[in-house]
């Protein structure tokens, strides 16, 4: 599994385990780190002519982006990112990202995962240890290995293509089970109606 581990440090924002979580993911995969000072330029000639499985963000986050060291990189640049490398997947490790990653996936982008809320740096690396580790012993199964590490307390999702589709299917799928149940009541409302016309004119 090859992942690009982007692990910014931003002025007047604490510090994250960068470290801590770089060395739970870096040794039992083929790691490509960029760390410390992380421009969008710098990340991006980084990625050139590059491909990878997975671009893990070690980062802060906000419904507008991720936060690198000259600012924020908008969901639109997140995305051309992922298409230039032909990412499988994007993990935004980073407080309040749901909204970036659902942008990700609606453009094209096949599954990310995103954190829906604050989340404090121990539970973070914990998450992505887990997931990570997940990967080497389910032969680099990417859900599979959500599944377990989710703590399934509402902080993780998982975002994909596939989930919006299954979301529009039920809708349509209510949809005509409505149809139908509303088609019966008319149909039966009209045999009512005509059966008591009949029984008015007859008697």
């Amino acid at each position: 599994m090859r992942v690009l581990i982007v692990a910014p440090s931003v002025p007047d924002l604490p510090a994250l385990a960068t470290n801590t979580e770089i060395d739970a993911i870096a040794p039992e995969h083929d790691t490509d780190i960029v760390s410390g000072d992380v421009s969008q330029l710098r990340l991006m000639s980084r990625a050139e002519r590059q491909h990878y499985d997975v671009i893990h963000f070690l980062a802060h986050g906000s419904e507008s982006g991720v936060h690198l060291t000259d600012g924020i990189m908008p969901p639109k640049d997140l995305a051309q990112l992922a298409r230039h490398t032909r990412a499988k997947l994007i993990f935004l490790n980073a407080c309040s990202s749901t909204i970036p990653g659902q942008y990700l996936v609606d453009n094209g982008i096949p599954a990310v995962i995103v954190q829906n809320r604050d989340v404090n740096d121990k539970d973070a690396v914990r998450i992505a240890a887990y997931f990570y580790n997940e990967l080497t012993v389910n032969n680099s199964d990417l859900r599979k290995a959500y599944d377990v590490a989710n703590p399934h307390d509402g902080t993780l999702s998982w975002l994909s293509n596939g989930n919006y589709r299954d979301m529009l299917t039920g809708e349509v799928a209510g949809l005509k089970k409505g149809f139908v149940l509303l088609t019966a009541a008319v149909i039966g409302h009209v045999v009512l109606t005509a059966g008591l016309w009949l029984y008015l004119v007859l008697h």
